[in-house]
């Protein structure tokens, strides 16, 4: 889900920025041009971009800023038509620092042991980051994209114990959860009466 609200966002507002970095590293990747950044001293390579995972843009993008100082007309004569303009580099490296903290966030959001409230937490940081209209759409409890908006916001009340604010139909959809562990209760209370009487 974040990884589609990341990609959109940067499909919808820096797609022409983005795209130009990405073509340009792809023909800095090719055998010539990788080796003439060799020899002209860079010991990084420009990155490739993965269509389906948005951090790969990130790690193109940051890659490009660390390698740009050998990226001049004159060593590169070739690509001239490829190169962003003094403008777009600066407007790149704003961009590159709002990529930075939603990759944190993304790195954030793929542990295992997160927790729903905790997600909810770091999708509430990666909306300051993304413009407000965007985000409100995608990435609050009651986004367009959530499957079950109703499932979803009862869910977190209960984990942040808030359940006295849960309405009639969120309680009734989380309802079948809350009678399984009514019966593992009642279950382990058997057993541990088991065992006394043992």
């Amino acid at each position: 889900r974040f990884n589609l609200v990341v990609d959109g966002y940067l499909s919808e507002f820096h797609s022409d920025i983005i795209v130009k970095v990405i073509k340009l590293s792809g023909k800095l990747r090719n055998k010539k041009t990788a080796g003439k950044l060799r020899d002209l001293g860079c010991k990084l390579s420009a990155i490739d971009c993965c269509e389906t995972r948005w951090s790969s843009k990130y790690y193109a993008v940051e890659r490009y800023i660390q390698i740009k100082k050998f990226i001049t007309n004159t060593n590169f004569p070739c690509l001239i038509e490829y190169m962003l303009t003094p403008v777009e580099e600066q407007t790149l490296i704003a961009i590159l620092s709002k990529l930075k903290s939603l990759n944190k966030i993304t790195t954030a959001v793929q542990e295992s042991a997160l927790s729903l409230s905790q997600e909810r937490k770091l999708l509430n940081l990666a909306m300051k980051e993304i413009p407000t209209e965007y985000a409100m759409q995608r990435l609050t409890e009651y986004g367009s994209i959530v499957h079950n908006l109703v499932f979803q916001v009862a869910i977190i009340k209960v984990i942040e114990e808030k359940e006295n604010l849960l309405t009639d139909e969120e309680k009734d959809v989380i309802q079948c959860f809350k009678l399984n562990n009514e019966v593992e209760e009642v279950e382990v209370a058997e057993i541990e009466d088991d065992s006394i009487e043992a």
